[in-house]
């Protein structure tokens, strides 16, 4: 990326007439030096998927004996990274109160401006999961190693106790990233599916009845989640996959294995949980929609 902003000509015109430059994700503001120097008249802004400092300080709490001084030192990293990022930009755009709080935290007089994830429009479907067989899905970038984590929790600790109750229900992992090894443990768990990367995510959301999703790390705002509520799928999920979401439009919402599992069982077998699940999804879309991001990302430049 810094070889074609410093020789690509076409690129250094467009940056020379724009009115805002805005890099995607916190790891490309390492640009922002440049962009401004290439385009001197625009403000510089930065979307803040995910904040950084919140996924390394979840790993340093993680971190066994061995990693811990890495760890740290990592956060460390982040932390001096981020304040050096913020101090550069005209405005730091993060998805949530939670991720501002977090920002700020670290950098006390970062311009932060919230904006909701723009993920609600009329191209995501909604899905109808009334009189459909058991299938709880999983779709998540699986190459990402919270998402291998919670792969793993739901194979191996959560889906055994849904399977024990409901013999016949099925678990669907939707994603690429697993390495053979891996996938090939995975499908040693009865019930168990792996479907690997697909072209077709719509779909695969046609075969759940609901999602369950044991996220225990990372940090941003989890947009598997929020696509699954906006489908109306009811959504079960942990403390970490709700942050940055109203907590209200999931159907269940808990850290344990077994309190995961009795909330999954229970909305499998409850005829009114499709219900609620449209109406959360109603809602959803009224919250995150595309036009209301447009106009809370424009308010940041009046």
């Amino acid at each position: 990326m810094v070889l074609d902003l410093l020789t690509d000509p076409s690129l250094r015109a467009l940056l020379r007439g724009a009115d805002v430059v805005d890099l995607q994700w916190e790891e490309y503001g390492r640009l922002a030096p440049l962009v401004k120097m290439l385009s001197p008249g625009s403000l510089i802004t930065c979307m803040f998927h995910d904040v950084n400092d919140q996924r390394a300080t979840r790993r340093l709490h993680a971190a066994d004996t061995t990693s811990i001084k890495k760890a740290r030192r990592q956060l460390r990293q982040v932390q001096r990274a981020e304040r050096r990022l913020t101090a550069r930009l005209d405005a730091a755009f993060v998805l949530s109160e939670k991720d501002k709080k977090v920002l700020t935290s670290v950098a006390p007089g970062a311009p932060t401006r919230v904006v909701p994830p723009p993920l609600a429009d009329s191209s995501i479907p909604m899905v109808d999961t009334e009189h459909r067989e058991a299938a709880v899905g999983f779709v998540s970038a699986l190459g990402r190693q919270e998402n291998r984590d919670a792969a793993h929790r739901l194979v191996h600790s959560v889906w055994p106790l849904i399977h024990q109750a409901l013999p016949d229900a099925r678990l669907i992992l939707v994603g690429g990233g697993l390495d053979l090894s891996t996938k090939a443990g995975f499908l040693e768990v009865p019930g168990v599916e792996v479907t690997g990367f697909v072209d077709d995510l719509d779909a695969q959301y046609r075969r759940f009845s609901a999602t369950l999703s044991p996220i225990s790390t990372g940090a941003g705002v989890k947009f598997k989640i929020l696509e699954s509520i906006i489908r109306g799928l009811p959504t079960i999920t942990t403390s970490v996959g709700i942050e940055g979401i109203e907590p209200d439009l999931a159907e269940a919402v808990g850290d344990d294995d077994a309190e995961l599992a009795r909330a999954t069982i229970a909305a499998l077998q409850d005829t009114d949980a499709p219900k609620r699940a449209r109406a959360a999804s109603a809602q959803a879309r009224q919250l995150y929609s595309r036009e209301r991001f447009h106009q809370e990302y424009q308010a940041a430049f009046r």
